[in-house]
């Protein structure tokens, strides 16, 4: 299909957006950070309950207030222990007794963010600090991010990565097989690109793929564990892969819709760019950051997850008959469900760490779209693409089965008789129209758990189970009659062939070869009465 104008400003517009973007990230990589004061030198966790906690009034706090949680430590050792818990977007001080032993909050210089992202606070303690008072104190940058339940943990450093790893390992694999993928599609499609080949667009597939993977493998609690010190940066890059994510599944669902319900992925596609630029406008005006600003980021969403919906049912509705739209239709519908969980899900919890369900969709429609490509690469291998019968290759691999024939088994051999004579007459693509005729007059015959293919040009073989003598009998006259019918149809198409069946029960042990030959020997002997006949005039 053409690409239209709207669609072009469209495409235009969000790349431009992405260079921004990307741009942005850079920017705030280099230039914006988060100060960090620690006390102690790290050495090395395990878990601990979440403790009373009080809300003080605080003038100096971003909401005006912040939120004290106080524990005793006890059972302290020097063996490389660690208090830790996980902040979503807060300002953190930590004290023992009243000496800070570690501080979290936006580098003072910062001109375009002002949040510390989501990261784990980790403070050393060594058994000097037991009977020690802990007071965490916890100022949420958002109101969103206020209210929350903390869970601190206390114990081996080790024992942290090792739970909060088996934790997120799910979200961590689902989000490395989805970059894996979406890299091998973009890199795919670049090849085949580069050798000539028609566009098939996987590369939008190989997009989505790759930024709903970093989306999630960047929202991973345990990413931010193992690469501390840029929390900031990690937050912000995951909730720009979600804004950008969606504008290249829409588009390579758009190449594909056939009905005029496309339009409505234009409509939604030039939402989610808008809502892009609104973000980034907010963002680098220093009104709202991007996590404030994620309503509009979600309006993009659900526009897109209504349009597809709309588009592949509609779709479907036009080419129901079609296995493959229907099973397209399935997987992007199954890919809607889980983006409207997310969003769902995110505006409960508060934030977006652990769901998975776009993603689980997405890789369910990749393995059915793998399966259903797989199965077309084998059908096209098996099948002739003029007639839609078995080809000759799938033929051989029946006819050279080395298998002695348990069970009765028939086969017949056909050949249209003065095809050459014919073509001449009329032309080579009234010829094509004979070969068709015979085939669907086959096709129409031969019973559909049985097995029939084309030989060769004008040779045609079936092969039948459970038979004898006396069944492939009935069905070579059905075959005489459906000739008939088709030759007294009044077309220039008239059929003429010559068959020849052999049964496995003429034979004390056979294989399927054995009865071929028998079949084609008995298909010439016909041949050559019908030329005979011919030439005498009968």
């Amino acid at each position: 299909m053409e690409t239209t104008k709207s669609e072009k400003i469209i495409t235009i517009s969000y790349f431009i957006l992405l260079a921004a973007l990307v741009v942005f990230m850079i920017y705030i990589s280099l230039f914006e950070s988060t100060e960090m004061y620690e006390k102690r030198v790290m050495h090395d966790v395990k878990s601990f309950e979440e403790t009373s906690s009080s809300k003080v009034l605080d003038e100096d706090a971003p909401l005006g207030f912040h939120e004290e949680f106080e524990f005793d430590i006890h059972e302290a050792t020097d063996e490389c222990q660690v208090i830790a818990f996980y902040e979503r977007h807060s300002l953190v001080q930590v004290y023992f007794n009243d000496t800070l032993m570690f501080s979290l909050r936006p580098n003072a210089g910062n001109r375009l963010i002002r949040t510390t992202g989501c990261q784990w606070v980790v403070v050393p303690i060594y058994e000097s600090d037991n009977g020690k008072t802990v007071r965490i104190v916890i100022s949420p940058v958002y109101r969103s991010a206020s209210g929350q339940r903390y869970t601190f943990f206390i114990g081996p450093r080790t024992a942290l990565y090792k739970n909060r790893f088996i934790k997120d390992f799910p979200q961590l694999l689902l989000s490395m097989i989805a970059i894996i993928m979406g890299l091998v599609f973009m890199l795919a499609s670049y090849i085949s690109t580069a050798k000539g080949n028609n566009r098939s667009h996987v590369e939008y597939v190989g997009l989505f793929a790759f930024f709903m993977g970093a989306w999630k493998l960047t929202d991973c609690r345990f990413i931010t564990l193992i690469v501390p010190g840029i929390p900031a940066f990690l937050s912000y890059f995951s909730i720009t892969m979600l804004m950008v994510g969606t504008l290249p599944l829409m588009y390579f669902i758009k190449k594909g819709i056939r009905s005029k319900a496309r339009v409505l992925l234009n409509i939604s596609s030039a939402i989610s760019v808008v809502a892009i630029f609104i973000c980034l406008v907010l963002q680098v005006s220093g009104l709202l950051d991007f996590r404030q600003t994620l309503i509009f980021v979600h309006i993009g969403i659900i526009s897109a997850i209504a349009s597809i919906t709309v588009c592949v049912v509609s779709d479907f509705l036009h080419e129901k008959d079609d296995p493959r739209v229907r099973m397209t239709m399935i997987c992007y519908l199954l890919c809607a469900v889980g983006g409207a969980l997310d969003v769902a899900v995110f505006y409960v919890n508060t934030n977006s760490s652990g769901i998975l369900f776009t993603l689980m969709a997405f890789l369910v429609y990749i393995v059915l779209n793998a399966i259903f490509s797989g199965r077309d690469l084998e059908m096209k291998a098996n099948k002739d693409s003029f007639t839609g019968l078995s080809n000759r290759s799938r033929c051989n691999d029946i006819l050279e089965d080395p298998m002695i024939l348990e069970d009765d088994t028939g086969l017949i051999v056909f050949d249209l008789n003065d095809l050459k004579l014919f073509n001449d007459t009329w032309g080579h693509d009234q010829g094509d129209k004979l070969i068709l005729a015979f085939a669907k007059v086959l096709r129409k015959v031969i019973p559909t758990d049985q097995f029939l293919g084309r030989y060769g040009g004008d040779e045609f073989i079936a092969i039948c189970f459970d038979v004898d003598g006396s069944d492939m009998g009935k069905i070579l006259t059905d075959v005489e009659k459906e000739v008939r019918t088709v030759n007294n149809s009044g077309g220039n198409i008239k059929i003429s062939y010559s068959a020849g069946y052999a049964v496995s029960d003429e034979f004390d042990k056979c294989t399927m070869m054995d009865i071929f030959k028998k079949a084609d020997e008995r298909m010439f002997k016909e041949k050559k009465a019908y030329h005979r006949r011919r030439a005498f005039g009968g």
